[in-house]
């Protein structure tokens, strides 16, 4: 599965949060949570190459249905976070 497929597969909703799209009860909430966090799980162990367009998916209508301990940020944010784990985890590697 490509990236952007992934990208496309989170659980979305409105940016910020107005009202709920969703009405999940707790049991649908933990598992598009759990979902999405795989999600980005996988997107994280993909090479760099495939990673290059993954800024241009974001958005800042939309968020990750995060429940609440999440952080409400945009799906930018979220990305450009992912994006920056990613590039920690190389320079944490780097040989010395």
């Amino acid at each position: 599965m490509s990236v952007s497929n992934l990208v496309g597969s989170f659980k979305l909703e409105p940016y910020p949060y107005g009202f709920m799209t969703n009405n999940l009860d707790e049991t649908a909430e933990y598992i598009y949570v759990v979902g999405d966090q795989l999600i980005i799980n996988e997107i994280k162990t993909r090479p760099t190459e495939e990673l290059h367009g993954l800024r241009k998916l974001g958005s800042d209508k939309l968020m990750l249905l995060q429940g609440p301990q999440g952080d409400g940020e945009s799906l930018t944010e979220k990305l450009d976070e992912i994006l920056q784990d990613i590039q920690e985890g190389a320079t944490n590697k780097a040989p010395r």
